[in-house]
This record gives structure tokens, sequence and C-alpha cells, in this order.
């Protein structure tokens, strides 16, 4: 019989923004505590909020090993490492900060709103048992996502502007809000065709169909887009996917997994040179489905653990983005909503705010438009290539390009 504790300690203080101001502050501390019980390929887990007594969760999890959770697994063992990383900005400084800086966007452009949040994030999670295993990772986060709303709009939201890491410049946060804020009033006209389409390489919107379909239940049970792909190249020779737990790609998380699973240099890559190699997987379905175990373990604290959606990064090139257009005029996507993909790998979607972009800086505000592509296009002979530059020094916004075709 082995015994797990999971520990996880978030510590929040979040500022709610209203009309350009800090409107309320709220904080929280929250303490979560689950004891895992291992014995006889099954495990049983028992958890709470707060101060617990160790000794009862104990017992409760070996009375739950009465349910019969199949676990055909060893849990992690014989591994120690403990890391800590803080923000450049105190928690006691992020009100005094915050109301500079909203202070100075108001002043610097009248004509915008702004709302939404400022958050101080401190997150201490530690897995450890009797095998030898403990784990530690502390680290604290700033998140600044602040809604832009011009002030002659009917829209609730017509831009954004933020970041989330540990590093803090008001001076670059400024030059930020600016040249978005800047680029907004410069109205400029577009006509449909095919574009160089750039993304912010962490958006979500362009990765939905890599985040579904290299998911190791979907792709081991044969639903996957790529369930007959593994081992084949299909993209450019160029495209690399990790799961990455990096923060140098901008994933500021756990170095482990809930299963205590770590990878060296906190990334697995999952398509490598264009070719799909590996799925990412819990330790569970990588055996079912005799696939490589990546680390990407979550779940509830008090559950057992599931598969979770992997952070997907995709490898810089050497250029930066100026240098990958090679004087082409791109489109910047700042939002895209209500977008997806087909089980075939098509892809659309409506773009409600997108710029015209030399690779440096945004050049003026594009109509709403519809955009399209196809997974094997955008990833193969139509990727362009991602950012060793990034938008900002704030966090890792490096971009991503690859040629779409754009209707009015």
């Amino acid at each position: 019989m082995i015994r797990e504790k999971y520990s996880i300690q978030q510590n929040e203080t979040s500022l709610s923004i209203v009309q350009g101001k800090v409107a309320a502050v709220r904080s929280k501390d929250i303490k979560k505590t689950a004891i895992r019980i291992y014995d006889d390929r099954k495990i049983a887990v028992a958890g709470a909020y707060g101060k617990v007594d160790e000794n009862a969760l104990t017992r409760q999890a070996r009375e739950g090993l009465e349910l019969n959770i199949p676990y055909p697994l060893e849990p992690e063992k014989n591994k120690s490492e403990k890391r800590r990383a803080a923000a450049e900005l105190e928690e006691s400084q992020i009100l005094e900060e915050a109301e500079a800086v909203l202070a100075q966007m108001r002043q610097d452009q009248p004509d915008y709103i702004y709302s939404n949040k400022i958050n101080f994030n401190k997150m201490a999670i530690s897995l450890s048992n009797d095998c030898g295993l403990d784990l530690q990772d502390t680290q604290t986060i700033i998140e600044f996502a602040l809604i832009i709303k011009a002030k002659d709009s009917s829209n609730i939201m017509d831009a954004w502007v933020g970041y989330n890491g540990r590093k803090y410049d008001r001076k670059e946060l400024l030059r930020l809000n600016n040249i978005i804020c800047d680029a907004y009033k410069n109205k400029l006209e577009l006509k449909s065709g095919e574009y160089p389409i750039v993304f912010l390489e962490g958006d979500f919107t362009y990765k939905i169909k890599l985040l579904k379909d290299l998911n190791g239940l979907l792709l081991g049970s044969g639903g996957s887009y790529f369930a007959d792909k593994v081992g084949k190249k299909i993209f450019h020779d160029n495209f690399t996917v990790y799961q990455s737990r990096n923060a140098e790609d901008g994933n500021f998380v756990p170095f482990f997994d809930a299963e205590g699973v770590s990878k060296s240099g906190d990334r697995f890559p999952l398509i490598e040179n264009g070719v799909i190699k590996h799925a990412y997987t819990s330790k569970l379905y990588a055996k079912q489905f005799n696939l490589v175990s990546t680390g990407s373990a979550a779940g509830e604290f008090d559950s057992v653990p599931n598969i979770g959606t992997a952070r997907l990064s995709i490898k810089p090139s050497a250029k930066t983005m100026k240098e990958i257009l090679n004087g082409q005029p791109g489109i910047f996507v700042m939002i895209a909503f209500g977008g997806d993909f087909t089980p075939e790998g098509s892809f659309g979607t409506p773009v409600q705010l997108a710029f015209q972009f030399d690779g440096e800086k945004f050049i003026g505000r594009l109509p709403e438009f519809k955009l399209s592509g196809h997974l094997n296009t955008m990833f193969g002979d139509g990727f362009l290539g991602v950012s060793n530059d990034s938008l900002s020094t704030l966090s890792p916004m490096r971009t991503i390009a690859m040629k779409m075709k754009v209707d009015l």
C-alpha cells in the first residue's frame, strides 16, 4: 500500500476594473489537500479544503479502496525537485500600480474605456509519496486582462490589452496599449483573397483541432483525425509542436502533472518536423493504448487523475516575424469568436478585429471578415513560421504566420 499527498495552496488578489478605474479588490486564500492510496492495482482518493487532519483523510482514502477503482500503474517514485519563481511585482504593490497604469491609460487614450480584471496569483503545488517522490512548484504570476471599448462604439468589446507572466514594466505595458489603440483608430480597406495571417502563437483559435485530435484518448480509440497518420509526415518540415510546461513558451504552470510526471526541458514533442509522433496522455491512457506517457494528467485535486488538455507550443524559427513576412503586409488576428474546425480539418471563423501588421507594429484596423483554411495547408504548404521575437518584453508573445483565405 502506497500513500501519496497532493497539496495546492492558492492565493489571489483580484482587481475588478470598471470605467477605467479599480472598482473592487477581492482576495482569496484556498488550500486543498488530497490523500491517494494505491493498493493491489487500485486507487482511492480523499480530499478536503483548508486545515485538514491527514490521518483522517488517509483512513477515508483507504476505505475508498472498496470502490475498486482500477489503477494498474505504479505511482512516480525516487524523484525530488523543488522550483520557485517570483514575479517582479509584490502583491502589496499591485493596487497602487494598477491605479497608476489605468490613470495613464485614461490620459493617453481618452477615447477608450477599460474594464475587466488585474490579478496577482501565487500558486504552490506539491506531490509526495512513500516511494521517494517529492515535487514542489511555487510561483507568482501577474495577469493584466483589460477589455478596451471605444467610447463611440456600441460593442461590448472592441479590443484588448494585457499579458500573463512574471515580469512587470509600466512603460512597456503603456506602449503596448498605445500601439493597439492608435492602430484601432486608423481604418483601412481590405479585399478578399489569400493573405499571410498572423496569430499570437499562444492563441487557441488556430490550435483547436490540434488540441482535440492529439488527445491520447481520442487518438488511441481511433476517433482522431491523426489516428491513421502517426509516424507519417503531413505538415511542413519546420512545423514542430511541443506539449509544453516551459515558461519560455508562456506556459506558467507546474513543471509536473497531476501524476508527478515531468519531462526534460519541460517540453515533449508531439509533432516533429511535420511528422505526427505522439498524442498527449496521462499514464492510464498511455498504458491502455500503448502510447508514450507525456505528463498530461489533470483533474480535480480530490479525483483520480485523468487526461487533461495540454499546453501546445509551436517551435520558433530563427527569424523575426518581419523577416518571415519578407515585405508582405500580414493580417494580425486579435479577436475571432465563433469559429471551429470540421472533423475533416476545414477551418472557418468570423474575425471581429484584425490589424494590418508589418511584423513589428500594427498599421491600422481592418474591416470584419471571414477567415478560412484547412489544417493540412495551414501547417503544411501555407505554413510560414513562428517568430523568434516577441510583441512585448512583458511575456513571451511570439507570433505565427500562415497563408489563409479572407472573404469579406
